[in-house]
């Protein structure tokens, strides 16, 4: 899970979309869905391309490493306060002017940049591909942005263009504030709750607690996501029975994070209950209509009545010079990698007999959210031993 939050939101300033789309009614570009991220390539200042997510969840653009914009001799002029996905702790950045970007077939804008002084945040490794920023919300504004996971497509639309298709989709009212949007959801309580559309979570839900009691019956603690700050931990648990936009949710993969660990004051200011990531948006094509306030669903072949997740417990990092090398970065206690006895830090070097090399992040989640009780076979090295492990996967969570 990759989140941002920046407050206050007042230093920033605003873009015209017509600066974006110039004399198109839409733009169609081409983007990346891969191990639960959007990505698309970004050209700065006309000379440098580079490699961003796209990330609804977060109101301004980000660039991880201030070389970057160093080498491009632009300079800062401003220091800012930042928060991360966990609304925790807070990290120092600069804040680029009116620095020139362009995404693929549309004009080139100016916006505002932030840039992380510490560099030490990197999401390659959890992608398995180098990733260089974030291509926040404010890009978006005034516009309609469509989301189509299956053909990968991001499309930019202004004025009434989006109408034109809108039929064959389920709507409802959203808020948009600082650039972002919140829906109203119905937990099986028939509560509501206000969840940020958040393309920058690769996760299907995430929601706050306050005490144990609001958890499902059956919940596993383990890590929720990575952040700016670091490694999130909670639960995680399914949810059944929930509505959104119209829609019954038979089942959804939900992270718990307490809300004890987050100052009262930047809860209130997160303006939500919790997240809506990309795992579940996945199921479905989607479109956010920034001027009217209004959301769109229509459901894909991906759309799951039982939830899909990694039925092995287990989540995984690539490293190495060409990222396809991969280890265990952390496995939740009772999972079937854990009952193995598979431990963080295990290289893995064969994976039901295919070497690492010939894999991808994206393809060995697939094989992890496949099918129940489908045999993994793992060889493994820990502390300079090879071993071998092998279990079946299974619904957990369920």
């Amino acid at each position: 899970m990759i989140a941002f939050v920046f407050w206050p939101s007042c230093l920033f300033g605003q873009l015209n979309f017509y600066e974006v789309l110039g004399p198109f009614d839409k733009v169609t570009i081409p983007i990346k869905y891969e191990n639960g991220f959007l990505t698309t390539q970004v050209v700065i200042n006309k000379y440098l391309t580079l490699n961003f997510i796209v990330d609804t969840g977060a109101e301004v653009s980000f660039v991880f490493n201030p070389w970057t914009l160093e080498v491009l001799g632009l300079q800062p002029s401003q220091e800012v306060k930042v928060l991360g996905a966990d609304l925790n702790e807070e990290m120092e950045a600069w804040i680029y002017r009116d620095v020139l970007l362009e995404l693929p077939r549309t004009n080139s804008f100016k916006t505002d940049l932030m840039v992380l002084k510490d560099q030490d945040f990197l999401l390659d490794s959890y992608i398995g591909e180098q990733i260089d920023g974030i291509l926040g919300a404010q890009v978006f504004r005034g516009m309609t942005l469509k989301i189509n996971y299956l053909n990968q497509t991001l499309t930019l639309m202004k004025g009434d263009e989006f109408l034109k298709e809108s039929n064959d989709y389920e709507s409802q009212p959203i808020k948009i504030l600082a650039s972002k949007p919140y829906l109203t959801v119905k937990d099986n309580q028939d509560k509501d709750l206000i969840m940020l559309i958040d393309t920058g979570a690769a996760i299907d839900a995430m929601r706050y607690f306050e005490s144990e009691e609001e958890l499902p019956e059956l919940v596993y603690e383990g890590q929720l996501g990575v952040g700016i700050s670091g490694q999130i931990d909670g639960y995680i648990g399914i949810e059944n029975d929930l509505r959104i936009c119209n829609m019954d949710i038979p089942q959804l993969v939900v992270n718990y994070q307490t809300v004890d660990s987050i100052p009262d004051e930047r809860l209130a200011f997160a303006k939500r209950d919790g997240i809506l990531g990309n795992i579940f948006l996945s199921q479905f094509v989607v479109a956010i209509d920034y001027k009217t306030e209004k959301i769109y669903f229509k459901k894909n072949r991906r759309f799951r009545e039982k939830a899909r997740y990694n039925m092995t417990g287990m989540t995984i990092k690539a490293f190495g010079q060409g990222l396809n090398q991969y280890y265990v970065d952390s496995v939740i206690k009772g999972s079937p990698a854990a009952i193995a006895g598979i431990k963080r830090g295990d290289i893995l070097v064969r994976i039901n007999g295919s070497k690492y090399k010939f894999r991808t992040i994206e393809s060995i989640y697939r094989l992890f959210s496949k099918k129940e009780d489908k045999t993994i076979k793992l060889k493994i090295i820990r502390n300079g031993q090879i071993l071998k492990k092998q279990f079946q996967l299974k619904r957990y969570l369920n």
